[in-house]
C-alpha cells in the first residue's frame, strides 16, 4: 500500500485568536469544520495509521467547551482524540513490531491529540494489535494506572480486600475499572443510570445504585459498608459527597479535571486530613496498553458503542458531551410536595411526611429549605429536623454535606442558624465530635463561609463545657480577629475553659483584659478562679479568690463557689474541712446544693465511709435537695466495690423510681458489680436493659463482661461476645484483646491465646506489656520457659519495656523447674535496667534458697538487698525464719524475730505460723501449741493455716481430741475452718477408728507431706478422699456438728473432694443430705456433678437433682444449667431443655426475658474452636475497613 496524497480532509477545531474574543457570545467554542492538512511522514519510532474508529473521551469535550483554556491547547488549530483503531501503511525505519496491513490499537498524547482525522501518527511503544478496540487505551489505561498504583489494588487476587466504590460503571473508563476491580480482592459498589443496571451486574460489580435514586444519591453501600477508594469517573459531584461514606484513610481517586477537585486536594493536603482527594494523570506504558489488549481478547467486554457516529457529521456541531451524572436530576414532586407540607400546622408530628424524609440526602434536603428562603425560622426547623428524621442526613459528616450545600445556595442566614445547632449537637456527643467539627467549619472558611457571633459564642460556651481551655483560647482569639467585640458572657465562658483545665495564668491574662474594656468581676469569673486554683492544688490561692469575693459587693460566693472549692478541699484529703465549710456555708443563707452533696458523698465513698455516705443522703432528702444521677451512681459504684450488690441494685431501683434515667456510667457500675459476684446472668440481663433503653453500650461494658466469663473459666464465651461488639458497630480495643489472651493463658488454652496474639498484631494494634506478661506466665506455669523467654527477647525488639511483674513472672518460672542460674542472669538484667522498686524479686530468690537450705548464699543474696538500698520486708524475715526452721535452728529463729523488732519491722502472723510449722516439725507440738495461745497477746490472731498446722501435728500424734478442740477454739475466735482443716480431720477420723490397712497408710501419708503447701496439701486430701467409706464421712459430720454447730462447709469441702476423685454418686448423696438439712449446696460442687452425669447421659438423675435443689429453694449456677440444657439438646430432648430456660427465667427473676434469650442462648451454646477463628478474621476485616482515627 503506498502512501496517501500529500493533503487530506481531516477533522479539526477552528481555534483562533477571534474565537477566543466572542467567548462571551457563545459562538466559539462550538465552531468545526474540515480543513485540508498535510500528513506527516513517521519518524524512526512512528508508524502511519489509518483510522478506521477513533473514541471520544471526556477530555476532548472538555477542551472544546474551553474547561482546560488557557493551558490547553497549546496551539492552534487543534485536532482532537487521543483513541483510534486502524490499519499500519508505514513505519519508521527503527518500528520491528509493526509492518503495513497490521490493525492495530494506538494511543496519542491527549495533548497534542490527532485521532479524529482520516490519517494519524502514533509511536511504536504505545501501539497495540487489535483493531476493534479503539475505546480501550485512555479508558482501559486510565483505570488500569488508577486502580493498580493509587488504589494499590493487585489485580492477580492478593493484597488486603478493598471496599470500593466506581462512579459512571457504564462509562468508558468506569466499566474497564469494574472488570479490572474484579480481578483483585475487592468488594464494589458501582453507580449508573437504570438502563445499565444489568449490564454493570454483568461486568462483576457487587452492588449496583441508580444514582438518580436516593440511595444512589446518598453513595451509601447497600451492605454499610465503607469505602476505601471510589473511582470518581463522573463530573459534578465535591468530594464532600464522598466523605461521609468514606472509611477513616479513605481516598477519592478523582479523574474529572476540575478547578474543585484541585482546590480540594490542595486543602486536604495542607490539613493533613487522612481522607484524601487523589487527581489523576495518566502515564501510559506499552506493557500495560498490552496487558489489557490480552484481557479484552480473554475475558474482557470491550467498550460499548451506544451509537456510532460518521465522521462527516462534526463539521459544525459541537462534540458530544455526557450528561452530568452523579448530581442527580432533582425530585421535584418529593420536594414539592414536602415543601407544601411543612407549611402546615404541627408538620413535625406528620407520619407521611416522616415517611418521605426517612431517606432523603442532603441535596433534596436542600432544595426544600431553598424554596422557603424567605422563612429562616422554617428553614432551621426543617434542618434541625430533617437531621433527626433522615438516614442519610443523621451522622455528622451528612449533615455537614447538608451546611455546606446551604452556602452554596447562599443560605447564609439559615446556615448560621445551622451551625449553633450543629454546635450544640456535637458537644453532647463528647469531644471528638466537637473537633471534627471545628475542623469542617475551618474547611468553609477556607471557601469564604465565616462564623457570626451567635455561632462564636454558643462554640465558646460548648467548649468551657466540655473543658476544652486550649481550644476555647484559640477559638477567642479568632473571634477577636474577625472584628466581633467579645462580651461579658464571652468572657465567662473563655476563663472557665481556661481554668478547668488549670490554665489559671491564662485565665488571668484574659482577666486583665476584662478590666481593662471596663467590665467588673462578678461572681462567675471568680468562680472559675477558684476551680481553677483548686485544679493546680494550690488551697491557698484558692481561699484568697474566696475571701476577695466575700469582701466585694456584688461578687459574693454563692453555691457553685462553695461547691468548687469544697471539692478543691476534699480531693486535697481534708475532709473534715471541708464538712466545716458545708456548714458555714448553710450559716450564710446559701443552701448546699446537690453537686454540694455529691461532691462530699464521694469524698466519704472514696475513703470507705460507705455508712455516713448514705446518711448524708438521707440528709439531703430530708432538706429537699433531690439526688441527681451523678449522686446515686456514686452510691452504686461504691456498694459494688464493696460486694454489696443486692443494696446497689435497691439504690437502682430507687434512682428510676424518682424519674431519673441511668446513663452508660450507671449501668457500667452496677455491670461490674454484677461480674464481681460472678451473676453472669444478671450482668447480661442488664445489659438487655441498656439496649431497650437505647442506652448503648460501650466498649467497656462488654470488656466488662468478658473478664467475667473469663474469670468463671469461659474464654471462648469471652470470644463469642466479640461478635455482639461487632453487630453493635464498637470494635476492640488492646484492652479487650489482652482479657482474652490472659484469659486462655490461665485456662492453658495456649494456642488459642497465640491466636488472638497474632491477630492483635494484625490490626496494628500490637501488644503491650500486660500482654506479653499474661503470655509470659501462661507459658511458664505450663513449665515453656524457653518459649517464654523468647516472647520476653520479643518485647524487647518492639521497644516495650519489661516490668518488675513481667520478669518476676519468668524468673519464677525458672526457679520453679530449678533452673536458678538463669533465674539469677535474668535478676541481674533486671539490676542493670534498675528495674528493682521493692525487694519482691529478692524474696523470689530466698524462698528458692531456703527451700534448699543454702544458707551461705541466703545470707548473700540479704547482703544484696542493702547494697542496692532496699529495706527487707516483713515477708523477706519471714522466709529467712522458715529456712532456719527448715535446718531445725528453732533458737536462731526465735532470735530472728527479736531481731525484726529491734528493727522496726514487726512479725505477723504468716512470721509466727512459720515457726510454730518449724517446732511441730521437729516434735515441739506442745511449745508449738502455747505459742499458738500466746499470739492474741501480741496483737495477732492465728489464721487458717497456723490453725491447719497445729491440727495436723495433733492429728499425726494420734490426738484426735486436742485436734477437734484447737478446732472448737478457732470457730469461738470467729474463723471457719476450712477445705485443708477438715481434711486433715477426716484422715485422723478414719485412723482413729482403726480401719484395716487404713491406720498404716494414712500415718505414711500424714508423714510424708504438710498442709502448708498447695501441693502437698492437695495431694494429702486426694490420698484421703479414695481410700474413706462415705460412711465414716457421715460419721465426722455428726462429730463436727456437736462440737462446731454449722456443718455447710464441711458438706460442701466432702462433696468437692469426692467430686474430684470421681465419686459423683457418693458427692451427690451429700449434696441431697445438704439440700434436706437446709444447707446450702456449693454451685461449683453442682455444677461437677450434674457435668459428669451429662457426659454419662443420665439425664433422669440431672433432672431430678435440679428438682430436689430448685424445690428447696437453691438457684444452681449457670455452668449447671448450660451443661444440662446442651446434653439435651444433644439428645433430642427440646421441650426438657426448654422447660429448664424457663425455670432459670423464673428462679432468677429474670423480668427481660425477650431480651434476655438471646444472651442466654449464646451462654449454653457449645464452643466451637474454628468458629472463633472465623471471627478474629472478621474482626481483622472489620479493622481495615473501619479502622478509627488515633
Amino acid at each position: 500500500m503506498g502512501r496517501p496524497p500529500e493533503h487530506f480532509m481531516g477533522y479539526v477545531h477552528l481555534y483562533s485568536s477571534r474565537v477566543l474574543d466572542i467567548m462571551s457570545e457563545q459562538d466559539g467554542c462550538n465552531s468545526n469544520g474540515h480543513v485540508e492538512v498535510p500528513v506527516r511522514a513517521p519518524k524512526k519510532d512512528e508508524v502511519l495509521i489509518k483510522v478506521e474508529a477513533a473514541s471520544l473521551n471526556p477530555f476532548d469535550w472538555k477542551m472544546q467547551k474551553g474547561v482546560m483554556r488557557p493551558i490547553l491547547p497549546s496551539k492552534f488549530p487543534y485536532i482532537p482524540v487521543a483513541d483510534l483503531a486502524g490499519e499500519v501503511v508505514e513505519v519508521g525505519f527503527r518500528v520491528k513490531k509493526f509492518k503495513p496491513g497490521d490493525k492495530v490499537v494506538a494511543f496519542l498524547s491527549p495533548f497534542s491529540g490527532g485521532g479524529l482525522a482520516e490519517f494519524a501518527v502514533a509511536k511504536e511503544n504505545l501501539t497495540v494489535p487489535r483493531a476493534e478496540a479503539a475505546g480501550l487505551p485512555i479508558a482501559g489505561l486510565t483505570a488500569h494506572q488508577a486502580l493498580t498504583q493509587s488504589a494499590g489494588v493487585k489485580l492477580d487476587g492478593s493484597g488486603p480486600r478493598k471496599n470500593l466504590l466506581i462512579t459512571a460503571a457504564s462509562g468508558g473508563v468506569g466499566h474497564y475499572a469494574v472488570q479490572l476491580a474484579k480481578l483483585g480482592n475487592t468488594h464494589m459498589t458501582a453507580t449508573c443510570g437504570a438502563h445499565n443496571l444489568d449490564f454493570v451486574k454483568g461486568l462483576g460489580a457487587d452492588e449496583v445504585l441508580d444514582y438518580r435514586t436516593p440511595d444512589g444519591a446518598a453513595l451509601k453501600s447497600p451492605s454499610g459498608q465503607k469505602y476505601d477508594v471510589v473511582i470518581h469517573c463522573a463530573t459534578g459531584t465535591p468530594f464532600s459527597a464522598f466523605e461521609p461514606n468514606l472509611s477513616p484513610n479513605g481516598k477519592v481517586i478523582d479523574m474529572t479535571l476540575s478547578f474543585g477537585s484541585f482546590m480540594t486536594f490542595a486543602v486536604k493536603k495542607l490539613t493533613c486530613s487522612k481522607k484524601q482527594l487523589v487527581t489523576l494523570l495518566v502515564v501510559p506504558k506499552r506493557e500495560n496498553l498490552d496487558y489489557l489488549v490480552q484481557l479484552l481478547k480473554s475475558r474482557f467486554k470491550p467498550s460499548h458503542v451506544h451509537k456510532p457516529h460518521p465522521f462527516s457529521m462534526f463539521s459544525s456541531t459541537p462534540l458530544p458531551s455526557p450528561p452530568n451524572q452523579t448530581v442527580p436530576t432533582p425530585l421535584n414532586d418529593t420536594v414539592h410536595h414536602i415543601s407544601s407540607l411543612i407549611t402546615q400546622p404541627n408538620w413535625e408530628q406528620s407520619n407521611r411526611l416522616k415517611s418521605l424524609v426517612s431517606h432523603m440526602p442532603p441535596h433534596l434536603a436542600s432544595d426544600v429549605i431553598a424554596r422557603h428562603s424567605s422563612n429562616v425560622e422554617l428553614g432551621v426547623r426543617f434542618f434541625t429536623w430533617v437531621c433527626k428524621q433522615s438516614t442519610y442526613c443523621y451522622d455528622f459528616h451528612c449533615r455537614f454535606h447538608l451546611l455546606k450545600l446551604m452556602v452554596f445556595r447562599n443560605l447564609f442566614v439559615v446556615a448560621h442558624k445551622a451551625v449553633v445547632f450543629l454546635i450544640k449537637e456535637c458537644s453532647c456527643n463528647g469531644e471528638v465530635e466537637i473537633v471534627k467539627l471545628m475542623g469542617a467549619l475551618d474547611e468553609m472558611r477556607e471557601v469564604g463561609f465565616r462564623l457570626n457571633y451567635p455561632s462564636y459564642s454558643t462554640l465558646l460556651m460548648c467548649l468551657a463545657k466540655l473543658s476544652m481551655g486550649r481550644s476555647a483560647f484559640f477559638v477567642y482569639r479568632r473571634m477577636v480577629d474577625d472584628g466581633f467585640v467579645v462580651g461579658i458572657v464571652d468572657y465567662r465562658s473563655i476563663v472557665n475553659a481556661l481554668c478547668k483545665n488549670a490554665f489559671v495564668r491564662a485565665a488571668e491574662m484574659v482577666l486583665s483584659r476584662i478590666l481593662r474594656v471596663g467590665f467588673r468581676l462578678d461572681v462567675h469569673i471568680c468562680s472559675s478562679l477558684v476551680l481553677g486554683s483548686c485544679r493546680l492544688g494550690d488551697l491557698k490561692e484558692a481561699f484568697r479568690v474566696f475571701d476577695i469575693m466575700s469582701e466585694q459587693d456584688g461578687c459574693n460566693p454563692n453555691g457553685v463557689t462553695y461547691s468548687v472549692l469544697i471539692h478543691g478541699i476534699c480531693e486535697a484529703g481534708e475532709i473534715e474541712e471541708a464538712f466545716q465549710l458545708k456548714e458555714e456555708m448553710s450559716e450564710k443563707g446559701c443552701q448546699p446544693s446537690v453537686r454540694t452533696y455529691t461532691v462530699l458523698i464521694k469524698a466519704l465513698c472514696d475513703i470507705g465511709l460507705t455508712d455516713k455516705a448514705l446518711g448524708l443522703l438521707d440528709e439531703m432528702v430530708v432538706k429537699g435537695c433531690k439526688p441527681n444521677n451523678h449522686t446515686y451512681t456514686v452510691l452504686i459504684d461504691r456498694l459494688c466495690g464493696e460486694g454489696k450488690i443486692q443494696e446497689a441494685n435497691g439504690m437502682f431501683r430507687k434512682m428510676l423510681k424518682d424519674g431519673l434515667f441511668p446513663g452508660i456510667v450507671t449501668y457500667n457500675a452496677l455491670i461490674n458489680g454484677y461480674c464481681k459476684e460472678g451473676r453472669v446472668v444478671s450482668a447480661f440481663e442488664l445489659l438487655s436493659v441498656m439496649e431497650r433503653r437505647n442506652c448503648r453500650p460501650r466498649i467497656r461494658t462488654y470488656n466488662e463482661l468478658m473478664e467475667v466469663l473469663c474469670i468463671v473459666n469461659k474464654p471462648y464465651k469471652a470470644m463469642l461476645l466479640l461478635r455482639r461488639v461487632i453487630d453493635n458497630g464498637l470494635l476492640p480495643d488492646r484492652v479487650s484483646y489482652n482479657i482474652l489472651i490472659d484469659g486462655f493463658c490461665k485456662e492453658g488454652q495456649l494456642r488459642m491465646a497465640f491466636d488472638i496474639l497474632k491477630s492483635m498484631e494484625a490490626l496494628g494494634l500490637g501488644p503491650d506489656g500486660l500482654t506479653c506478661t499474661a503470655v509470659i506466665d501462661g507459658l511458664c506455669k505450663q513449665g515453656r520457659t524457653e518459649e517464654a523467654s523468647g516472647v520476653l527477647g520479643l518485647m524487647t525488639k518492639k521497644g516495650i519495656s519489661p516490668d518488675e511483674v513481667t520478669l518476676t513472672a519468668l524468673i519464677d518460672g525458672y526457679c520453679k523447674i530449678g533452673e536458678v542460674g538463669t533465674a539469677f542472669m535474668l535478676f541481674e538484667r533486671m539490676v542493670d535496667r534498675r528495674c528493682l522498686t521493692s525487694p519482691h524479686i529478692f524474696n523470689l530468690f530466698l524462698d528458692v534458697l531456703s527451700k534448699q537450705t543454702r544458707l551461705n548464699e541466703t545470707n548473700a543474696m540479704v547482703g544484696k538487698m542493702f547494697k542496692y538500698g532496699l529495706v527487707p520486708s516483713v515477708v523477706t524475715y519471714t522466709i529467712l525464719i522458715d529456712g532456719l526452721c527448715r535446718v531445725g535452728c528453732t533458737k536462731d529463729s526465735f532470735n530472728m524475730v527479736e531481731l525484726m523488732k529491734q528493727g522496726g519491722c514487726l512479725p505477723n502472723v504468716y512470721t509466727y505460723t512459720v515457726v510454730i510449722h518449724g517446732l511441730c516439725q521437729l516434735g515441739g507440738v506442745e511449745e508449738a501449741h502455747a505459742l499458738l495461745f500466746k499470739m492474741p497477746l501480741l496483737g495477732l490472731s492465728p489464721n487458717h493455716i497456723t490453725y491447719t498446722i497445729l491440727v495436723q501435728a495433733h492429728v499425726k500424734s494420734g490426738r484426735l481430741d486436742c485436734a477437734i478442740k484447737i478446732v472448737s477454739s478457732m470457730v469461738r475466735s470467729g474463723i471457719q475452718p476450712n477445705n485443708r482443716i477438715y481434711h486433715v480431720l477426716l484422715a485422723g477420723f478414719v485412723m482413729s477408728g482403726n480401719k484395716e490397712g487404713a491406720l498404716s497408710s494414712f500415718h505414711d501419708v500424714a508423714a510424708k507431706y504438710s498442709l502448708i503447701t498447695k501441693n502437698d496439701g492437695d495431694y494429702f486430701a486426694e490420698h484421703v478422699f479414695r481410700e474413706i467409706d462415705i460412711g465414716d464421712a457421715f460419721e465426722l459430720l455428726d462429730k463436727i456438728k456437736e462440737c462446731v454447730g454449722s456443718t455447710v462447709e464441711l458438706h460442701n469441702s466432702l462433696a468437692m473432694g469426692l467430686c474430684k476423685v470421681g465419686r459423683m454418686s457418693d458427692a451427690g448423696h451429700l449434696v441431697q443430705d445438704m439440700v434436706i438439712r437446709g444447707l446450702v449446696p456449693d454451685k461449683s460442687v453442682c455444677s461437677l456433678i450434674i457435668k459428669h452425669f451429662c457426659e454419662e447421659k443420665n439425664f433422669d438423675y440431672c433432672l431430678g437433682f435440679m428438682k430436689l435443689i430448685l424445690d428447696n429453694g437453691f438457684i444452681p449456677s449457670i455452668s449447671c444449667y448450660c451443661s444440662l440444657i446442651l446434653g439435651l439438646r444433644h439428645e433430642g430432648k427440646v421441650q426438657e431443655a426448654q422447660r429448664l430456660v424457663c425455670d432459670l427465667f423464673r428462679y432468677a427473676n429474670i423480668e427481660e426475658k425477650a431480651a434476655v434469650s438471646p444472651y442466654i442462648e449464646f451462654l449454653v451454646k457449645e464452643d466451637e474452636p474454628f468458629e472463633f477463628r472465623e471471627l478474629l478474621r472478621q474482626v481483622e476485616q472489620m479493622y481495615q475497613n473501619e479502622r478509627p482515627i488515633i
